[in-house]
């Protein structure tokens, strides 16, 4: 069922009830998340968080809590999954998924109990079959039986005029010509059917933020606040940097969010310690304002790659570049707020000479984006914050090991305006996780283990690699997979390369191995074939070969002693 009144068919249903908020271990749930709970607390409405990491995390939450709790509220998971027969006994409960991963399973869409409830700004599911292509029932054949039935004992009341025999046979051989025919137009609607799910469930996408959602209920309730569109714009930005939306809506997005900052500046005055956000062209270079910027040039990936800083060559055009931009690098060596004010101010106009573009194919180093200002701090962008936020969410040493629940309160405190700590201690991490990921990327170029098998490009990453610790989680994962690509693209210069999706293989834990899938570089929408080819495979395999916990379906853990076979069984659906 399809939510159409956030407030009045949600909200509202909210009051007086425990509430089990389950949250994807992801940064567009933290948002989603510090926005929900704001407006819980301000209600007074009882809840408890529980982040999870995965599908058996989601259950077993689900199993610890549905004897106290009747009102369950699914962010970022659940909804390409069966939730009906996934969760046990699910009488007298509502489940309302707030979910932006796509396609939508068709028994929670089409769930006639209306316990299952989507919460969605976007009204378009057209891809969605047919009720009655997915659901039919026998009725109108039972029908056509009973009428030949009635036709059967009137030739039998007619035994007068007619062979009582005779009748019997007639009546005999036709209902077994309209059983027949009754299993044969079942079986035609059975093969429709799975060419309609097979051709809705092929491919793995994203739809817009979910804290998109969260953020108009607050307007729906009258509670708008600046913050809610400030983290609206971290999540938003997740969806810009991992490739989950493509650029043109992401525009479209950010502009509708402008105006919405718009509207909130001109209606409330802003003391000096305040949080004012504006909506400008910046940088593209990742955490520049709390780095240097020659680090930062270097370690951003879109830079990165147009100046193949990772080798000698690239490097001495990267040099070059920045003294024809009159760029001192011992200015460009020293943290930004410390470089000399004069090659400040002179920074963001050197990166839009033509020189650039002629000279080094130097292209689209701006972006629209969103600046955060509080007091006499340090301006962020949202970049900045969800990077922080990221690198927090995805500690891997946090008191000795990724703790999932800590994490996610971590990142959930970066949030805050006053939390500056915390936000400063994930930007420093954030910048080690980025560095690693450089690092790894070169690594990979300079052992050109990078190759082509089949239909795809295939990297391994060295089980005894340093690097291996901050790409356990999914986030950072996708994200070194997406830097490989495009820097392997690049550095070979084959055109057929940029044709090819990319899978991408790291080591995990307990002996198992992560497997990551991610689209074409020159395909534009972001669609994902490897979500359906994974889970085709994990049936071919034993037992415990595959494992497909991963919320995110076109990531899946394969076990060591089965890997080769599994790339061979997806070299050979690839070719």
């Amino acid at each position: 069922m399809l939510v159409k009144h956030l407030r009045k068919d949600f909200y509202e249903l909210l009051f007086g009830k425990r509430v089990l908020i389950i949250a994807n271990f992801d940064i567009d749930s933290v948002c989603t998340v510090k926005i929900l709970t704001e407006l819980l607390k301000i209600d007074g409405i009882s809840f408890s968080l529980c982040p999870v990491d995965g599908i058996t995390a989601m259950k077993q939450a689900y199993s610890d809590y549905r004897e106290t709790v009747s009102v369950f509220v699914l962010i970022n998971c659940g909804i390409a999954l069966d939730i009906r027969a996934f969760f046990d006994n699910l009488k007298n409960k509502l489940v309302f998924v707030l979910d932006y991963h796509r396609p939508v399973h068709v028994n929670n869409f089409y769930d006639e109990t209306n316990q299952i409830r989507i919460l969605s700004l976007d009204d378009n599911f057209d891809e969605v079959p047919g009720f009655d292509d997915l659901f039919w029932s026998d009725e109108g054949l039972d029908s056509d039986d009973d009428g030949d039935d009635d036709d059967e004992s009137e030739i039998m009341d007619m035994g007068d005029s007619e062979d009582e025999d005779g009748s019997r046979r007639r009546g005999r051989k036709r209902k077994r010509r309209n059983e027949h025919d009754r299993e044969r137009r079942r079986a035609v609607w059975k093969e429709k059917r799975n060419e309609l799910l097979f051709e809705y469930t092929q491919f793995c996408y994203y739809a817009p933020p979910s804290s998109l959602v969260a953020l108009e209920l607050s307007w729906a309730i009258s509670r708008g606040d600046i913050q809610y569109v400030w983290w609206t714009t971290v999540a938003l930005t997740d969806a810009l940097l991992l490739e989950k939306l493509p650029r043109s809506e992401y525009v479209q997005k950010s502009t509708e969010l402008s105006l919405h900052i718009a509207r909130e500046a001109s209606t409330t005055e802003t003391p000096r310690d305040c949080l004012k956000v504006n909506f400008e062209k910046d940088l593209c270079f990742l955490l520049y304002r709390h780095w240097n910027l020659y680090d930062s040039i270097k370690m951003t990936p879109h830079s990165a790659c147009m100046l193949k800083s990772w080798s000698l060559k690239g490097e001495g055009r990267f040099h070059e570049m920045l003294g024809e931009l009159g760029l001192p690098q011992v200015e460009c060596h020293r943290k930004y707020a410390s470089m000399d004010v004069r090659c400040r101010k002179k920074v963001e106009r050197a990166f839009s000479e033509p020189v650039l573009r002629d000279k080094y194919n130097f292209n689209d180093v701006t972006v629209g984006t969103f600046i955060s200002e509080i007091g006499f701090r340090p301006a962020f962008s949202a970049f900045d914050s969800h990077l922080a936020c990221l690198a927090l969410l995805e500690n891997p040493v946090l008191n000795g090991s990724g703790n999932v629940v800590d994490n996610f309160l971590d990142s959930l405190a970066a949030l805050s305006k006053k939390q500056f700590d915390t936000l400063d201690r994930g930007i420093g991490m954030a910048k080690t996780h980025l560095t690693a990921m450089y690092n790894q990327v070169k690594e990979f170029l300079s052992m050109n283990v990078v190759t082509p098998r089949g239909g795809f490009l295939y990297v391994q990453m060295p089980e005894g690699s340093p690097n291996v610790c901050y790409f356990r989680n999914t986030s950072f994962l996708v994200f070194l997979a997406q830097f490989t690509q495009r820097a392997a693209v690049s550095h070979v210069r084959n055109r057929r390369w940029s044709t090819l999706p990319l899978v991408l293989c790291a080591p995990h834990l307990s002996g198992y191995w992560v497997i990551v899938g991610i689209k074409p570089l020159s395909l534009e929408l972001p669609k994902n074939l490897f979500g359906k080819l994974f889970e085709t495979l994990a049936i071919k395999m034993t037992d415990g070969a595959v494992l497909m916990d991963f919320l995110d379906p076109h990531i899946v853990l394969v076990h060591g002693d089965h890997k080769d076979k599994f790339i061979q069984l997806l070299e050979a659906c690839m070719v």
